[in-house]
């Protein structure tokens, strides 16, 4: 999913530092605008990210702020779920640890 609303801007120019742009779903309009273009390339021929950004040229604003939303929850989740599994092995190595101490004691 990342891969289809995202692209890097600008696109084909080496000696500028390309930077990773979310985009959203297009509108009616924007279909019209990219006319076959990779998003880039439709980017750089409206005017570049900022004026894209700044009329809704290709998608709307919100379009764009439920998709940032989506990666944001997908993120927060998979900490969370790193950070479970983390702290799982983290208990069950200690408790190991712990019942081969007693098992010496003995």
């Amino acid at each position: 999913m990342a891969l289809k609303y995202t692209f890097r801007y600008p696109n084909g120019v080496p000696e500028t530092a390309q930077r990773l742009v979310i985009r959203g779903e297009y509108h009616a309009k924007g279909k019209e605008l990219l006319a076959g273009r990779d998003v880039a390339s439709a980017v750089a021929a409206l005017g570049g990210v900022d004026t894209v950004f700044g009329f809704s040229l290709l998608w709307e604003k919100e379009s764009r702020d439920y998709i940032i939303n989506r990666f944001v929850r997908y993120y927060a989740a998979i900490v969370f779920l790193i950070t479970t599994a983390l702290f799982t092995v983290v208990i069950v190595v200690w408790r190991n640890l712990k019942d081969k101490e007693i098992k010496h004691t003995d």
